[in-house]
């Protein structure tokens, strides 16, 4: 199933602000929700939390640290736009 499709289906039947979307890589798919027709609306309405699995900052200073963050397309700062809690899970 094509992932935008995916997530306007579930979010479309979810209450208001009772989905965490938890992310294991890489945010392409919520970039691409955010830019598609009403997925912006369907964040805003229907997200309550975002957690990301964003790498070991303290302990690795590699550029692998936050491969998934400093690779995806977009970053996190162009997506965390929201009113919801936003979790950096290593």
């Amino acid at each position: 199933m094509d992932p935008v499709k995916f997530y306007k289906d579930v979010l479309g039947k979810a209450e208001k602000k009772s989905v965490t979307i938890i992310a294991i890589g890489f945010l392409t798919h919520l970039k691409e929700l955010h830019d598609s027709d009403g997925g912006k609306t369907l964040i805003e309405e229907k997200v309550a939390e975002l957690v990301v699995q964003a790498g070991n900052f303290h302990d690795n200073v590699t550029h692998h640290a936050g491969f998934n963050l400093g690779n995806s397309s977009p970053p996190l700062p162009l997506i965390v736009v929201y009113d919801i809690n936003v979790y950096l899970r290593k």
